[in-house]
């Protein structure tokens, strides 16, 4: 719901991603019947990985990201934890580069370098590329090497 708003309106509500931030901190008490003591590193994490992303909103008056992105960096990271989290950012950029660059090459889509292209969605789909596939910074780290080598 979440990707469909900021593709149709370039805004992430604030009622859908505080509720995802909410059922993040209380997954573990959920899935493990008490609250966990990994929460505090979970909530590091998650503060941890939209810091960033805060930081880039205060720094240019939200011209360059929305604050929401920041918001469901905070929710994924407090979700997946610091390395499931940056694998998550990390692909999300890959495959947000990688759309925008198949945007330009087809002129007759209208996009240009200034266009507005929301980044929402590529969180949600790395966030989900990363738990159906169970990725991790090691995982990933391997994949490399194994490309590389």
């Amino acid at each position: 719901m979440i990707s469909v708003y900021d593709i149709r309106l370039k805004i992430i509500p604030n009622a859908p991603v505080y509720t995802f931030i909410v059922l993040s901190l209380l997954a573990p008490i959920i899935m493990n019947g008490a609250l966990d003591s990994q929460i505090i590193l979970s909530i590091l994490a998650g503060l941890l990985l939209s810091a960033p992303f805060a930081l880039l909103w205060i720094l240019s008056d939200g011209r360059l990201m929305g604050l929401g992105d920041a918001k469901i960096v905070l929710g994924l990271g407090i979700m997946l934890g610091l390395s499931q989290g940056l694998v998550v950012v990390l692909l999300a950029f890959w495959i947000g580069a990688l759309f925008s660059i198949i945007l330009l090459l087809f002129r007759k889509s209208g996009f240009t370098m200034k266009s507005e292209i929301p980044f929402g969605p590529f969180l949600i789909a790395g966030a989900f590329i990363t738990l159906v596939g169970n990725f991790d910074l090691g995982s990933i780290a391997n994949l490399f090497q194994s490309l590389v080598f």
